[in-house]
């Protein structure tokens, strides 16, 4: 009996960009995992280091990314809920992993773990403003719809992967175009990002516009 071959589904999974359910596909992914090597680079991440990644569910389409570029970069990667509750699993995951770079830091759980919690981690990624000025080792981490854009070491906006989305400012917000074809377009997608975007090259070398936070 001749196997049966079964189509890979389009559809990889279903994120949310903000109050709309975000479907991506299997392509969709391993191309932002392209833009994710780099930004993990940015970071830090080398051969054997490790990332530590606090995240939602809802926020998977972005994180899968990060996780795969980790194993492309032969580095390790952990995990733990952008939570309130799961807060002082992701301090004592940096006490015991000792890792170059936690992705994800917030509001919340800044504000539900202690002072010194991130004083030894070389770059903490922060996604609000509270984080952002509560650790010293802070860079912009932003979700610009569904894709990502880092801040280098230079702090002076993220930095997006310009070849596959194209950013603008429309009224204080960044909106963003897919340039790479996507399963779910995006034409000037609101963000929700308040902010601005810089068009003259970064200190870190870089030609390309970056996005500052307002």
């Amino acid at each position: 009996m001749t196997p049966r071959t079964v189509p890979a589904p389009e559809t990889w999974g279903i994120g949310v960009v903000g109050s709309e359910a975000w479907p991506v596909s299997p392509a969709d992914i391993a191309d932002e995992t392209e833009s994710a090597v780099e930004h993990l680079r940015v970071l830090g991440i080398r051969d054997g280091g490790l990332v530590l990644i606090v995240s939602r569910l809802a926020e998977t389409i972005h994180v899968a990314p990060l996780e795969m570029a980790a194993g492309r970069l032969d580095a390790r990667w952990s995990s733990c809920d952008a939570t309130e509750g799961d807060a002082f699993r992701t301090a004592s995951l940096v006490r015991q992993l000792s890792p170059d770079a936690v992705i994800g830091i917030n509001e919340m759980i800044v504000n539900a773990v202690p002072s010194h919690t991130f004083d030894e981690v070389p770059v903490v990624a922060v996604t609000d403003r509270v984080a952002r000025d509560a650790i010293s080792s802070s860079r912009w981490w932003l979700r610009l719809g569904p894709t990502s854009a880092f801040e280098c070491e230079v702090r002076a906006g993220a930095h997006h992967d310009a070849d596959r989305w194209a950013v603008d400012q429309l009224a204080g917000e960044i909106v963003v175009t897919n340039r790479a074809n996507r399963l779910t377009p995006a034409r000037q997608l609101p963000t929700g990002v308040r902010g601005s975007v810089v068009d003259e090259p970064c200190a870190c070398g870089r030609t390309t516009p970056r996005v500052l936070p307002s």
